[in-house]
């Protein structure tokens, strides 16, 4: 499952009661990553949503721009060392994805001919590290999902996030879904609807096959 959280107060809080909407989705561990004033915050912890987030936890991922996500395996073992949102802390920016890349030949390349080791990596993390290597080389992160998008073999629903902005893509066969949402002035993003009503959120539409949304002030 993936949740992403813009522009609304206590954004991790809200991640949190999404997240257990979302429980049903992956259940062997739960990740929140927020941003505040130009900084991002993770907490990743194997088990249940009610499991992983405690009052303190949610104390330590401040701001009004939240990712979550459950996870359950489709690449990677399943001990806890591939929980996500994943963060790059050197780009300030994190992602959280829903689905499997079956081919990750043309991802292993791109990582290999710039001396980027995927040897502990799974398919998400080498997602992540392919757009990381891109900002690195000064696109925006929208630029760099959009150049990386034609190695991504598989299927996938993925929010991603910088201390400003929200982003959100699906697979151009639109296999897994994602959907947008308005809660006062701002937007939540999910895997399902049922996140929507658990949060009190109006939804607005899907995010199209193959189609990125970015969403910032």
């Amino acid at each position: 499952a993936v949740l992403g959280i813009f522009d609304i107060p206590d954004a991790s809080r809200l991640a949190f009661y999404g997240l257990w909407a979302l429980q049903h989705r992956g259940q062997e561990s739960s990740g929140i990553v927020s941003a505040d004033k130009g900084m991002l915050y993770r907490h990743v912890a194997p088990g249940l949503v009610s499991n992983a987030f405690h009052k303190e936890d949610l104390e330590q991922l401040p701001g009004d721009i939240a990712i979550g996500h459950n996870r359950y395996s489709t690449s990677g073992a399943s001990d806890g060392a591939h929980g996500q949102p994943i963060l790059i802390r050197s780009q300030k920016f994190a992602l959280a994805h829903n689905g499997n890349f079956p081919v990750t030949t043309k991802l292993e390349k791109f990582l290999a001919d710039r001396a980027v080791s995927t040897k502990d990596m799974n398919d998400s993390e080498m997602m992540t590290h392919v757009i990381a290597e891109l900002m690195d080389e000064g696109l925006k992160l929208e630029e760099a999902i959009k150049f990386a998008f034609p190695m991504l073999d598989g299927a996938f629903s993925c929010v991603a996030m910088t201390p400003e902005k929200l982003v959100a893509f699906r697979d151009h066969c639109g296999i897994r879904p994602l959907s947008i949402a308005k809660l006062g002035d701002g937007y939540v993003v999910a895997s399902e609807t049922c996140a929507f009503d658990t949060l009190g959120a109006q939804y607005v539409r899907d995010v199209a096959p193959g189609e990125m949304v970015i969403i910032d002030k």
